[in-house]
């Protein structure tokens, strides 16, 4: 081998060594630059991810806020609406109580409620019995046919009557008016069986 073909020879395996230490250092660089891509990639997905949760959460809480909010408001139309109802129907029950108080069964139910009265108590004890201002017309016919001593109140109480025990300091309250509060207080419009 002359000089020129070992020169040749040295410079093909010159070109070989750089050749194979060339695409040993790209292999290793596309490595490392897949390596980082996949990092970044990975690191895009898990950002993503945790951006996308963070909207679903803050849209479920915007969406529950603005559904308590929407309730809230049914709640306070349906109660106003509930107590506009209660107030006309208590209305309706007013004027259908006096219409009664025009009618001879009426009279029978005063009658009832002086008889329990007095069937009540004992002879010996000191009772009065109130009948409402309004039934003064009453008076007379109620007193004849309960064989009691009446008395008219010195205010309403919507018919029926009132008897008082003082000295046990008992009231009978058979009046209309008390009757119809305690209905009233405890009444709503909750249809669930």
């Amino acid at each position: 081998m002359n000089i020129e073909d070992k020169l040749e020879h040295f410079v093909d395996v010159s070109k070989q060594t750089a050749m194979q230490r060339s695409h040993a250092l790209v292999a290793d660089y596309k490595e490392q630059l897949d390596n980082s891509f996949e990092d970044h990639k990975a690191e895009a997905i898990r950002k993503s991810e945790l951006a996308q949760k963070s909207a679903a959460d803050s849209l479920q809480r915007a969406h529950r806020k603005e559904l308590s909010h929407e309730q809230l408001k049914i709640k306070r139309e349906l109660s106003v609406r509930s107590s506009q109802l209660k107030n006309q129907l208590f209305t309706e029950v007013l004027e259908m109580i006096a219409a009664f108080r025009k009618t001879p069964e009426y009279v029978e139910v005063l009658k009832n409620q002086i008889q329990k009265a007095r069937t009540e108590v004992s002879d010996t004890e000191d009772m009065t019995i109130y009948i409402d201002p309004e039934d003064s017309a009453y008076l007379e016919q109620l007193s004849a046919e309960t064989d009691t001593r009446l008395t008219v109140s010195s205010y309403s109480f919507m018919g029926g009557t009132r008897a008082v025990i003082p000295s046990k300091n008992i009231l009978i309250d058979e009046s209309f008016q008390s009757k119809l509060e305690e209905v009233r207080d405890h009444f709503n419009f909750n249809t669930k069986q």
